[in-house]
């Protein structure tokens, strides 16, 4: 049973039901009547020395977009017992995966003395501004303004209907094949065949070579000790189910069928949105009895010991969020970093203003169960910004800023309130 955005639901097999006997025709029709299918095929499907019959069948809820439907000539040379394809034309077109842009980083080729020597020429004072939003976006261009020069990077076309194993080398090959095939179709001559099969057998050695390659390194980064069960599981179903597919199949909303991904990820954006609103109309405040001791938070003043000691323990491999900046260069720099962005995170503080940009976030629809195509049956796993995430605490680091100012003073007031009760 297909479902398309034309609501159209398609029904076709070896029913192994004569439709030219009316005592088995009676079954699919009682189907058709119980379900408002229409039954198309209306010549004989299956040959035997001494019959025809119809059991190959096409059933549709609608015939409006129905072009064409028939029996063709067999496949096979079979002169006594053989079956008809059957064939069916319809008004639909099948939705293409787009193409989208990636800025991608080679950090294991990057020059980190260079990056540190560059950082360390920069003058951080001179991007301070009142507006937390200017300060941050000064901070974050200059970073990465630098690290463009030290790492090698670039744009990448991500075409998400290709399999993960192509490469630009089996592209151009594959390329020089087609461009050798046009030219000796058009000449006829035999040395353009003679091109065109040598090419078409280079592209066929490259693709081979080129699968062959993807493979092993899945093999030997499965070998290896350094990988975490997450990534060792993630790299496992590449090889187990390579053509699996993680995208969001087609949704319904408002009794309609939609399948473009900017309409899905709108439909998806605004239910996850409507689950963070809270009524907060009739929310009655707890009555909170004042203890003896009135010890007061009444600020965080953080330090750069305190910043470059989170911004070193940074977990590696982690996606850069919104903003770009990797872990890996903010460690790198954690040195170089900790007086500009200890000052950028008091100020945030001590204005309680967080900059917008630290507010969004790459959110991952993941299915819980149930069917796919409802919205509710999906839940957000965002991936924020790397740097507000290690300020505010909600990374499983254990040291992070926020979080041990807040318990220091809690354990700091409990121990004190202790001490007066004896």
């Amino acid at each position: 049973m297909l479902l398309t955005q034309i609501c159209l639901i398609l029904v076709t097999g070896d029913f192994n039901f004569n439709l030219l006997n009316p005592r088995t025709s009676g079954k699919i029709n009682s189907l058709c009547t119980q379900f408002s299918f229409f039954q198309t095929i209306e010549q004989p499907t299956h040959f035997t020395e001494h019959s025809s019959s119809i059991i190959d069948i096409i059933l549709v809820s609608s015939k409006d977009n129905l072009i064409l439907s028939g029996v063709g000539d067999p496949f096979l040379d079979q002169d006594i017992r053989y079956h008809c394809p059957i064939y069916g034309i319809f008004k639909f077109t099948k939705p293409k995966c787009k193409t989208f842009k990636r800025h991608i980083w080679n950090y294991e080729q990057g020059n980190y003395d260079l990056l540190r020597n560059k950082a360390m020429l920069v003058d951080w004072n001179s991007l301070q501004d009142d507006d937390v939003d200017i300060y941050s976006e000064n901070i974050k261009s200059t970073i990465l303004s630098i690290a463009k020069e030290c790492i090698p990077n670039r744009h990448i076309t991500i075409r998400p209907a290709e399999p993960p194993w192509i490469t630009t080398e089996i592209k151009r090959d594959i390329r020089k094949r087609k461009r050798a095939y046009r030219k000796a179709k058009v000449s006829g001559l035999e040395a353009d065949w003679q091109k065109f099969r040598k090419m078409r057998n280079k592209a066929v050695n490259t693709i081979r070579k080129g699968k062959k390659a993807f493979y092993d390194n899945l093999a030997l980064k499965l070998k290896s000790e350094s990988l975490s069960s997450k990534d060792w599981w993630s790299t496992l179903k590449k090889i187990i189910s390579p053509q699996s597919k993680s995208s969001v199949p087609p949704l319904e909303h408002n009794n309609s069928i939609y399948t473009d991904d900017y309409d899905k990820a709108n439909i998806i954006n605004n239910y996850f949105q409507r689950q963070t609103l809270l009524d907060c109309q009739n929310a009655v405040l707890p009555d909170i009895q004042l203890d003896a001791i009135e010890s007061q938070l009444s600020q965080i003043v953080l330090s750069p010991y305190e910043v470059e000691k989170v911004l070193e323990t940074l977990p590696l491999g982690k996606a850069s969020g919104p903003n770009g900046l990797s872990n890996r260069i903010l460690r790198e720099l954690s040195s170089e970093l900790s007086s500009p962005m200890c000052s950028f995170f008091n100020q945030s503080l001590h204005t309680g203003c967080v900059p917008t940009t630290y507010k969004e976030a790459n959110v991952t629809p993941v299915p819980k169960k149930g069917d796919l195509s409802i919205v509710s049956n999906y839940v957000p796993i965002p991936c924020s910004t790397l740097k507000i995430k290690y300020l505010n605490g909600s990374n499983s680091s254990t040291y992070t800023i926020i979080y041990t100012a807040i318990t220091q003073f809690l354990h700091s007031s409990l121990a004190l309130c202790q001490v007066i009760q004896q």
